[in-house]
């Protein structure tokens, strides 16, 4: 539970397992150095959201293959677009991409965090950053029962695009404000 707790978005357990990973001996490569492969030891590399360790032992020929475990850092999500400032009535809402086989009437009327990684720029250069807002700082609201008059003969239907904007703030869309914020 304490990896789960630590791994709120694929990049947060790629960054987990890789602390456990070193904590064991293990040592990061650049995907883009060159390896020697006669050198026996444990290595990982990390692509984005992806890791992807192994263990090379002195005996171990090219010839004899590998045995290879895998599995996924992703889940159901909504992520926030490039250009997410929007709103409607007084209300600062942000763009969102439904991702994966997400059940969309699970995510109304929930306190939701944020996290992930961003882009900062650090004097003429940028460098990534996680980060993890663990509080309520949004929500995705359920239009009133009353103002859904198909509800019960046709069910809830939702569209990804229009209806999963959650709601961050008050006031007018400011192109810079979410950026900012």
């Amino acid at each position: 539970l304490k990896y789960i707790d630590a791994s709120p978005s694929p990049y947060h357990a790629c960054a987990t397992a890789a602390a456990e990973l070193e904590a064991a001996g293990f040592q990061r490569l650049s995907e883009v150095d060159a390896w020697d492969a006669n050198v026996a030891g444990n290595f990982y590399v990390i692509r984005g959201g992806s890791l992807v360790a192994w263990m090379l032992q002195d005996h171990h020929r090219p010839w004899v293959g590998f045995r290879v475990l895998g599995a996924h850092t992703d889940s159901p999500n909504l992520r926030v677009k490039p250009r997410p400032d929007t709103g409607l009535a007084g209300c600062r809402q942000l763009g969102m991409q439904v991702y994966g086989g997400v059940l969309l009437n699970s995510w109304l009327d929930r306190d939701l965090g944020l996290s992930g990684r961003v882009q900062v720029k650090d004097g003429d250069a940028f460098r990534e950053v996680l980060f993890h807002i663990d509080r309520p700082v949004m929500k995705v609201p359920q239009l009133a029962i009353h103002l859904d008059r198909e509800i019960h003969t046709k069910g809830l239907l939702l569209n990804k695009q229009t209806h999963m904007m959650p709601i961050w703030g008050l006031g007018e869309p400011d192109e810079r404000g979410f950026r900012e914020w």
